[in-house]
């Protein structure tokens, strides 16, 4: 029951573009993908922004070897979006590079990823992160969701925060006017001084 029940809560990508890994070879494949009109839509809404215009985005998927996929790309976009303190809209254009690597789970591990499992075991604390290309995402039904792909690069290049010019003159203003706060360690260090 209960895995049923976790298969119905898994959600459908917002933009799928999905390539065929087994057509994947050594010679890089370029792809030149954008959202249509309706996947757009349901982008802003994920991404919590008022509009999201002139997506397109480069990409370019070759085989490392036989295990794992490498993806480079790059993306431009438009978006408008709302000051956090005016509220009002703001327009903005986001453009990132980026490098992805995918592996079938089923197939062998790298060996960093299992000597991450192993430290992970024996509750070693002080694990460094894994580079990407050492953990690479999985491939799900021997496919790749380039869509998928770009929209979480492009979620990680939206500023959370965004401030029209007059919101920052107004934050600034705050904090050239705010009193300046002594360092409760200032008297310490006087005292350490006197002596």
């Amino acid at each position: 029951m209960a895995e049923s029940a976790d298969h119905s809560q898994k959600m459908t990508p917002e933009w799928v573009y999905l390539i065929n890994v087994d057509d994947i070879e050594e010679k890089e494949q370029s792809f030149s993908i954008s959202p249509n009109e309706e996947t757009r839509k349901n982008l802003e809404r994920r991404l919590g922004i008022e509009k999201l215009n002139n997506v397109k985005a480069e990409l370019k998927v070759r085989r490392e070897n036989s295990r794992v996929i490498k993806v480079t790309g790059k993306f431009k976009a438009e978006i408008l979006q709302n000051c956090v303190v005016t509220l009002q809209p703001l327009k903005n254009r986001i453009e990132d590079t980026f490098e992805a690597w995918f592996a079938d789970p089923q197939k062998a591990i790298s060996f960093a990823r299992a000597r991450h499992e192993r430290d992970k075991d024996k509750g070693d604390i002080e694990r460094p992160m894994l580079e990407e290309h050492e953990d690479p995402e999985p491939i799900i039904d021997g496919k790749i969701n380039l869509g998928e792909l770009v929209t979480q690069y492009i979620s990680l290049s939206i500023d959370p925060y965004p401030h029209s010019e007059e919101a920052q003159k107004v934050l600034e203003a705050q904090n050239d006017s705010a009193p300046v706060r002594e360092n409760p360690f200032a008297a310490l260090k006087a005292l350490k001084e006197e002596k």
